[in-house]
């Protein structure tokens, strides 16, 4: 063949990638408007909707010489020893059995955690060592304003050293509380759990997802505590009384739909941030799945073929850095921002509806329909909306605060429960028969919408129970669900049945087993 034919070839082949260069930055320039128009539009509903998208319309302004006690609570807390007993190998306050019964655990000798045994004395010595400064934390945490100040402006890049603080800070005082119900000393155990029920307070002010998990963790460790204190005897009806109102005070379920109002600002500066730097960008995109490594199972056809050749991990490096995240700022970051705002407002109108109707059956209905939607995009909305493979996590941040409101109503009932058998010398015979006195109204089993559900045992016990993470009432059924192998965790179960004490032969098969 002639050296005309080639040529012609080579110029329809050049021909052909002009035309096709042109149609793609033609696509991604018309991608680039359309999101821009679109984005501006939803914005203008937004605002229309009072939803606010920047930190200094959603965070409340201080005032002039308002008192806040936050920052001297963390100040003074960082004054507390780093590794103690007390808080790396805290003592177990409600250790449970495969009976669904639980050990209390203020009344045993020791503790052993894998090779470490623990004596009370190792932790009393710490705890009256730092005494003065728990007693200035308990007199900060009960000062009516505790705002922390965070700096929204960051994005992704927000510092949260207080979280950590908050939740070494329910140890020191469940174990001071534990301590306290061993040696005797019960006004020192009820002070102690009331200032751990007050910690939640200190981030309540954040408005942000993350620090609303570690509220519902720290009340999940306070349930325990509350558990472990209603074992001990003697009480009165008015210390039962402050513990029942310090639960009543808590909030999550409502306190997490502040929270998702301020996810939607944290995620409109994030995006103010990927407009600026596209380093930035492939930082908050790629920087924690390069720093974990990737499994598998999860990389694309294409990342298989590169990664296996040699220097294939930094060709992909350079192709999701330089190349797709340089494409998807100019084309597709209006139309994910979109994406985003909109999953985040339904969400939280979803969120604020099962608030209301304290229901989880009302979250899952509408939250299933959006995980759906996550899970179904087609290759080319995989590219232009990445910010959906971290949504799944903010639904199940809802499920957990829903989870926790059903703790908090398993906590106010047992503390009622109490309080009539203190008054009258007997159980309940209905959970209606702590109104109006004990209780406004039978608090809500929020896993099905229902009220919490009691009976009394032909033992002269009771049972209260809630119907469980499947939402399903097994009439108090300790069995573990079907995939679940944990008998320590009451969500394991079929129900969530608040534990009777261990009988003695259980102590006895337990002690047995820890001298082994």
């Amino acid at each position: 063949m002639s050296w005309k034919f080639w040529k012609r070839i080579l110029l329809i082949m050049l021909g052909a990638w002009i035309i096709l260069g042109v149609l793609v930055i033609g696509l991604l320039l018309v991608e680039r408007v359309r999101g821009k128009i679109s984005l501006a539009h939803y914005k203008r509903e937004l605002n229309a909707a009072g939803i606010r998208l920047s930190p200094a319309e959603f965070l409340p302004k201080p005032a002039p010489n308002e008192d806040n006690s936050a920052p001297e609570l963390w100040t003074v807390l960082d004054q507390l020893p780093k590794d103690t007993i007390t808080t790396t190998n805290t003592p177990p306050k409600m250790r449970l059995l495969p009976s669904g019964r639980a050990v209390v655990c203020f009344r045993e000798d020791f503790w052993a955690d894998d090779q470490n045994t623990n004596r009370w004395n190792e932790v009393a010595d710490e705890l009256v060592n730092n005494q003065e400064k728990l007693k200035q934390i308990q007199a900060l945490l009960q000062k009516p304003l505790l705002r922390n100040r965070l700096d929204y402006e960051a994005g992704p890049k927000m510092l949260f050293p207080h979280l950590i603080k908050a939740k070494k800070l329910t140890y020191w005082f469940g174990t001071s509380s534990q301590l306290a119900l061993h040696e005797g000393r019960k006004q020192d155990a009820l002070e102690a759990l009331l200032t751990q029920l007050r910690i939640p307070r200190s981030l309540a002010e954040d408005r942000i997802l993350i620090s609303e998990l570690v509220r519902v963790a720290i009340a999940a460790i306070a349930r325990n505590d509350t558990w472990a204190t209603l074992q001990a005897n003697n009480w009165t009806d008015k210390e039962l009384k402050q513990i029942q109102e310090a639960w009543e005070q808590l909030e999550f379920a409502t306190a997490m739909t502040r929270a998702l109002e301020g996810e939607i600002v944290f995620a409109e500066t994030t995006f103010v941030i990927m407009r600026k730097s596209n380093e930035e960008t492939a930082s908050f995109m790629f920087g924690l799945e390069e720093f974990l490594g990737k499994d598998e199972s999860e990389q694309m056809a294409w990342e298989k073929i590169v990664a296996a050749i040699p220097g294939g991990d930094e060709v992909i490096k350079f192709l999701k850095h330089q190349v797709y995240t340089r494409i998807w700022r100019f084309a597709w970051l209006d139309q994910d921002e979109e994406y985003y705002l909109r999953f985040l407002r339904e969400l939280l109108e979803s969120a604020r509806r099962a608030a209301k109707a304290q229901s989880m059956p009302e979250l899952n209905r509408d939250t299933e329909k959006l995980a759906l939607r996550l899970v179904d995009r087609n290759f080319y909305d995989r590219l232009r909306f990445p910010s959906a493979d971290s949504a799944s996590s903010v639904i199940r941040a809802m499920a957990r605060a829903m989870r926790q409101e059903t703790e908090r109503s398993l906590c106010i009932s047992a503390v009622a429960i109490k309080r009539y058998q203190t008054q009258q010398g007997r159980l309940p015979e209905t959970l209606e028969s702590l109104l109006p006195d004990l209780l406004s109204s039978v608090p809500m089993d929020y896993m099905d919408g229902k009220p919490m559900k009691y009976r009394l045992n032909s033992d002269g016990q009771f049972l209260l129970y809630s119907a469980g993470e499947d939402g399903q009432d097994d009439n108090g059924s300790l069995a573990l669900r079907p995939g679940k192998s944990s008998q320590r965790n009451p969500w394991d179960r079929k129900d969530f049945v608040w534990p009777a004490p261990a009988t003695q032969q259980e102590l006895d098969d337990y002690h047995r087993k820890g001298n082994q």
